[in-house]
This record gives C-alpha cells, structure tokens and sequence, in this order.
C-alpha cells in the first residue's frame, strides 16, 4: 500500500483559567493528500463521545472539492476494500485522480477503530456512529474542511449500514450502494448456516493481522471462503485475492443477526436522497429476483420501487465481475460510473 501523508488530530477540552473559558481551536485544513483522522462518537444517546471511527480523509490537488465521499466496507472488510494495496484496484486512487474527496472509514471493531464487545456492534449502532461521521465531516470540525454536500458509498454490509443511516437520518446528499440487492441468493444463504461464509475468528490460522486476538463474537472468512462466496469465475488476478486474505478483517456476530432487518424491511423506501445502486453480474449473495443482474433494466424492474422516496434512482450493473466489484478485472468501469454518477448529481469536484 503507498504511503500515507498522515497528520495527527487532537482534540483539545474547553478548560477554564482565571474563570475565562478558552475554546479549543479549530482544526487547521489539511493540504492534499492523505490524512489520519479518528473521529469521536458515541455509542448511545446520553453517553460521551470517548470511542472513535478511524479513517483517511484523502484530497486531490487543487481546490478542496464541495462533494465528499464516505466509503463504508462490507463484512470481513475494513477500508483496505476501498483503498487496495494494487493501485489500479484503489477506488480512492481513482477518486482523488478525478478530482474528488474521500473519507475511507473502518467500521466499529475493524481496523484502526474502537473495539467494542461484539456483542453491542450491530447494525444499528453501525448507523448512528456513521452518522456522527456524516456530521462532523460536512462541518470540518475534526478535520478543519467542511463540505457542502456528502455521499455515502457502501459495500455489501457497508450498504446496509448507508441505507439504514440515510433512512433514519436523512443527513446525506446521495448513496451510492454496491454489492446489494434486496433479494439474498438461497445458495448463500446455505452457505451462511454450514459456516461457509464466517466463521469464529479463533478457528482461522495465521494470515491477516486484523483478526489475531479477537474477541468470541467476531467472525470472519473461512480457506477459501473469499472465493467462494465473493468472487466469480475468471473474474479476478490471483494476487487480488492473495492480497484480499492478507487484509481480511471480522463482522460481528450481532451485526450478522441484524443485516437482515435493513436489508429485506422497509428502511430504503425512506431514503429521501438519489441512489446509484451497481451490483456485479455474476454477484453470489445478492440477486435480482431469482437471477443474476443481467443489466440495469433488470436491477430497476427489482430494486426501483424498494426507494420508494428517493428522488432519483440509478442502476449499473459491472460486467464480468462477483460481488467485490473493486476487486475485479473490471473495476475501473465502476469507477468511473461512481464518478460520472456523483458529476451529475453534484457538478464537477471543485
């Protein structure tokens, strides 16, 4: 992975001397490139913001963009999923190099974030702290760069969690939602229940660091459990997957019973922004109907009336690729349809 520009935020208390209060200064804007942030949030109303969602907000050179993207990773991912370590898989690279900003984010017990117990880490809880993201990255207050509009984009389970959040909140300006769908292939489904799809971290050897030490309750894939459930035949380099096993992260198993609730109930017909929903064709665990998404007339003759209320509704359906549409040969085309997507929505980048 290329290295990272990273700047140190510190979030200083309001403290009181001589019974004068001193506020804390606002954060200084960054310059281009690559920064660290955590954000504070809370993990219940009433309680303090002493936990944090890690990311990296990334700038292109030139004006600070007005659009920021906030990309949210799927099950047994953390951002490594929007910031591959083979470049030309990067959907940050591809962002930033059209001129666009980019907060990539670790869920709750993935990555840099905080480590909650399992347990408590559902999907729920995965949609208010991204809305404690949403808000406090529009108004720069960690970060020093606030932004006119925001887009969360979603992967897999990182889509649930945008659909549930812009549903209850109604704090974002689009979504754009990728390797879903409302119909979950009965295939997959098997595969969930005889341990094909995750497992107890504790019964997985070696391989990533994200997932050594872990807690009962996180989960992540089994050998070969990537392939089978999230990459499609002739689809991918070998490397990609390689490099995919090496960074693998965990889905808690709270988050695992609650995706279900999001997923087939009622919460995107309340999405009051646009959608942009991109799925791939050969896509396993999500499908249209009973069938492959052949195209985009397919998707919208199945998915068009679950967002109901959303103003706008697009689809685009990435050839020659299985659910992780950034991780296959064809990514570049989803890319640039984001991109394209956003640009007409919003304008150019700056």
């Amino acid at each position: 992975m290329r290295h990272w520009l990273r700047s140190v935020v510190i979030v200083l208390a309001a403290c009181t001397a001589g019974g004068l209060a001193v506020a804390a200064p606002a954060a200084a804007a960054p310059g281009a490139g690559c920064h660290e942030y955590e954000i504070p949030v809370s993990v219940a109303p009433g309680l303090p913001a002493d936990q944090h969602i890690a990311g990296e907000l990334c700038l292109p050179d030139g004006p600070v963009p007005s659009v920021l993207q906030i990309l949210v990773p799927g099950a047994t991912y953390n951002r490594t999923y929007w910031d591959f370590p083979i470049s030309q898989y990067s959907y940050v690279d591809a962002a930033t190099a059209r001129g666009y900003a980019v907060f990539a984010m670790d869920r709750l017990n993935t990555g840099a974030s905080s480590t909650l117990p399992p347990a408590a880490v559902t999907v729920e809880l995965d949609a208010a702290t991204l809305h404690q993201v949403v808000t406090a990255l529009r108004s720069g207050a960690d970060t020093g760069t606030p932004f006119r509009n925001v887009v969360t984009v979603g992967h897999s389970l990182g889509s649930i969690i945008t659909i549930d959040e812009a549903a209850s909140y109604h704090d974002v300006d689009g979504l754009i939602v990728t390797g879903f769908s409302h119909y979950v292939n009965p295939l997959f489904v098997t595969n969930t229940a005889t341990a094909r799809v995750v497992v107890p971290t504790q019964l997985v050897q070696g391989g990533s660091p994200y997932i050594q030490n872990r807690p009962l309750g996180d989960l992540t894939t089994p050998a070969g459990g990537r392939e089978l459930n999230f990459y499609a035949p002739g689809t991918f380099e070998p490397e990609v997957l390689a490099a995919d096993e090496a960074t693998k992260d965990v889905i808690t198993a709270s988050e695992l019973a609650t995706f279900p609730v999001p997923q087939s109930g009622v919460e995107s017909n309340l999405i009051t922004a646009p959608v942009l929903l991109a799925i791939g064709r050969y896509d396993f665990p999500f499908l249209c109907g009973t069938q492959h998404c052949t195209g985009a007339a397919m998707v919208e003759q199945f998915e068009r009336v679950r967002f109901a209320a959303a103003p706008e509704f697009d689809a685009f359906v990435v050839p020659n690729a299985g659910h992780d549409i950034n991780l296959a040969r064809t990514a570049p085309l989803f890319f640039t349809e984001a991109d394209n997507w956003i640009t007409r929505r919003f304008g150019t980048a700056a």
